[in-house]
């Protein structure tokens, strides 16, 4: 009976870890918004996930070239976002997004707005059929409230702790200073 009941448990634990470990989907294989533009001779298809990010979240942007058109294979792809009239905030540096392995013609990578509001992404292309750019607008969203109501009263509640330690510490004082016979300060 205790052999079975050990057998039971050691499968059950091995079950839980081959599902716990399953292998995550690719970040772009779930995609939030597909534009489609032109960057010179080139039509592309430029897959954004999430298609509203907060602030600091980063954005997972894939750039392909639509078919029919030239190939982006051996092309430098760059992306850089730059604030729409009413941000305030400075351009971002370029990032060259990379080929993908499983598909060289595909430039994927991602770029992280630290500013809230409108933004444009600006990708720029050079390949062996010319170069050009295109711009697909963003907005960057606020972070979200609180995730919850315990952790609100946690933060809201934490100066208490320091006037407990503090209130410790003083009660710690004033009984050493009686047992040294030390005189109570008058007012």
């Amino acid at each position: 009976m205790e052999h079975a009941v050990k057998r039971v448990l050691v499968l059950s634990l091995l079950g839980l870890s081959v599902l716990s470990t399953a292998a995550p989907v690719a970040a772009h294989d779930v995609v939030s918004r597909v534009e489609q533009a032109r960057a010179g001779p080139y039509g592309l298809e430029i897959q954004l996930n999430p298609d509203q990010p907060r602030v600091g979240q980063p954005v997972e942007i894939v750039v392909r070239a639509l078919p029919g058109g030239p190939s982006l294979r051996g092309a430098v792809v760059t992306l850089a976002g730059r604030p729409g009239s009413e941000t305030v905030a400075i351009p971002t540096r370029p990032v060259n997004l990379e080929p993908e392995p499983h598909d060289r013609a595909s430039y994927a990578g991602e770029l992280t707005l630290d500013v809230l509001g409108a933004w444009d992404l600006e990708i720029q292309v050079a390949g062996a059929a010319g170069s050009g750019s295109t711009q697909v607008p963003l907005t960057i969203a606020a972070l979200g409230p609180i995730p919850s109501v315990w952790l609100g009263y946690l933060i809201g509640l934490s100066p208490l702790l320091g006037l407990a330690w503090f209130a410790w510490w003083q009660r710690g004082y004033l009984h050493r200073s009686r047992a040294e016979g030390l005189p109570a300060v008058e007012r």
